[in-house]
């Protein structure tokens, strides 16, 4: 086993290092990336990126950066954009941008590092994490794996909380399997109940909280689910648990600073920075489907105590102990 993690390490960061050593004698070639974000809140990702591009020595790198702002019909003209600015790298956010470049990705053969994407290959996009075999690679969010982990989380810090909120974007086929990853969660908590709300769009999310009917608010919960339809909409979730002092477990740590309780995850910089060694080695010449999909390099617990105190609600106090970062301001 120690073996194995030894190889690991050396494909993934001494490979990388070696060509990042070349690179910085490569000159000043101007190199063009082409950027699409989901929506708003995704953009550290491509701040992550951009830093981490500078940081390995590249400071003649062009970026062509596109927000969605959640509308998935703009990415063939986006495309067809960038084909004529004569981009070859795409850098993408989430699994629905990502699915739906790779419609188009048979006339354009651009290479493209995806990001905040939580199963790879049950997407589509690769044929396996070691040899994605396509034009994408990137570095998976594991928002999926990570998912019972963070049930399990949310239930020790808020043990009186029994009742979760789930809200799912019922227009995704993908996400509508999302529950599938939760059966060990329900295994050892069969008492705890879970809510699905089913959301359509963002008028439709906005009616459903306002509508919402809940008993007492301190039997509440809630966790994020992966998609990026809520991270776009957070502000929305934000105000709302605010109102009813419900709790938010969030489904990226960046949104910690944006008003969530607790996190479990990477952050979509952190992701993004680790992005630049992809982008790098295929800079260099490296073969987009020979280069394995990368896991997150670091999973870390956040507790905003700001926001608790602000709702005045109990919480398990030795988790603060656990937590790598507490926001207490």
């Amino acid at each position: 086993m120690k073996i194995f993690k030894l190889l690991y390490i050396f494909i993934i960061v001494i490979i990388p290092l070696t060509s990042i050593s070349s690179t910085s004698m490569m000159g000043n070639k101007p190199v063009s990336i082409g950027v699409v974000v989901y929506s708003e809140n995704f953009s550290a990702s491509f701040r992550g990126l951009r830093d981490g591009i500078r940081d390995l020595g590249l400071v003649n790198v062009n970026f062509e950066v596109e927000n969605l702002h959640g509308d998935l019909s703009e990415i063939p003209e986006i495309l067809k954009k960038f084909k004529n600015k004569r981009i070859d790298i795409v850098f993408a956010t989430t699994t629905p941008v990502n699915q739906e470049i790779m419609k188009y990705n048979d006339k354009y053969r651009f290479d493209i590092i995806f990001n905040e994407v939580a199963e790879p290959v049950s997407a589509g996009l690769v044929k396996s994490l070691k040899k994605p075999g396509k034009n994408f690679t990137g570095v998976s969010h594991i928002a999926f794996k990570l998912l019972s982990k963070r049930f399990e989380i949310f239930t020790e810090v808020f043990p009186e909380r029994d009742k979760i909120l789930c809200f799912i974007d019922e227009r995704d086929t993908f996400a509508k399997n999302q529950f599938q990853y939760l059966e060990t969660f329900r295994k050892f908590h069969p008492d705890v109940k879970l809510i699905k709300i089913r959301v359509n769009n963002s008028a439709d999310f906005a009616e459903k909280l306002n509508n919402l009917k809940i008993g007492d608010s301190s039997e509440y919960g809630i966790v994020m689910m992966p998609h990026p339809f809520f991270v776009k909409e957070f502000d929305k979730l934000k105000s709302f648990a605010m109102e009813k002092r419900i709790p938010v477990m969030v489904i990226d740590n960046s949104l910690i600073d944006k008003g969530g309780a607790l996190g479990y995850s990477p952050t979509f910089y952190d992701v993004g920075y680790q992005s630049a060694y992809i982008a790098v080695s295929i800079i260099n010449g490296r073969k987009t489907p020979d280069i394995p999909v990368q896991f997150p390099d670091k999973i870390e617990l956040t507790v905003n105590l700001n926001v608790l105190k602000k709702m005045g609600i109990n919480f398990n106090e030795k988790y603060l102990a656990y937590a790598n970062r507490i926001v207490n301001e």
